[in-house]
């Protein structure tokens, strides 16, 4: 395969449908996992501590949920026709910054400058990154402006629940979780002008 080959198949490969789908719903089944282990214990633990804990688990985590996030993102913008660099930048690095997050769990300064820099990163780019889709496709289907409340909804719900109780593995997955909701819905459930099997 010739190197100005190589890119354009690993997108093609990375935007199947059925792809798509299996990396979604382990990444889910991961996060499920936390939340079973910690029990009561996620609204005073942060998702980070349980990591470095459960180090495999925690590198599983972050590259499932973020070959999710990127490969349902690249399905959605080929289906709804977006050909947008800035987009597609944004989605790159908010995506892969996750597993920045599950690499980089140490005590020292630098290490949680690193691991706390990529959470805001992944979490910023990435819900910013969706929204966008979701705003610029809206009138394409009016569902999506559904979708778009439903974001926005959670993203300041998680922002007052930070403010009152701080980073916790709840205030964590809250958002995340919506955010793969709303991807599973715009992707499986919404029929875009150029759906693709």
């Amino acid at each position: 395969m010739k190197r100005n080959q190589f890119k354009p198949t690993i997108i093609k490969v990375l935007r199947s449908k059925w792809l798509c789908l299996v990396l979604l719903s382990i990444s889910l089944t991961l996060s499920l996992i936390a939340i079973g282990f910690l029990g009561k214990s996620i609204a005073n633990r942060t998702l980070s501590s349980f990591g470095r804990e459960h180090r495999a688990w925690f590198i599983l985590w972050g590259v499932f949920t973020s070959l999710s996030v990127l490969s349902n993102m690249l399905m959605f913008q080929r289906d709804f026709n977006l050909h947008k660099r800035l987009l597609g930048i944004i989605t790159v690095f908010g995506s892969m910054s996750v597993i920045i997050t599950s690499l980089v769990v140490g005590e020292d300064t630098l290490q949680k400058v690193i691991h706390y820099t990529s959470v805001i990163t992944f979490g910023l780019l990435c819900f910013l990154g969706i929204a966008y889709s979701y705003f610029i496709t809206r009138k394409q289907k009016k569902s999506l402006n559904i979708i778009l409340i439903v974001m926005t909804a959670s993203a300041v719900a998680d922002i007052v629940y930070f403010s009152i109780c701080g980073l916790t593995a709840l205030c964590e997955l809250l958002l995340l979780f919506v955010c793969q909701f709303c991807i599973f819905f715009s992707n499986f459930i919404i029929k875009s002008p150029n759906h693709k099997h």
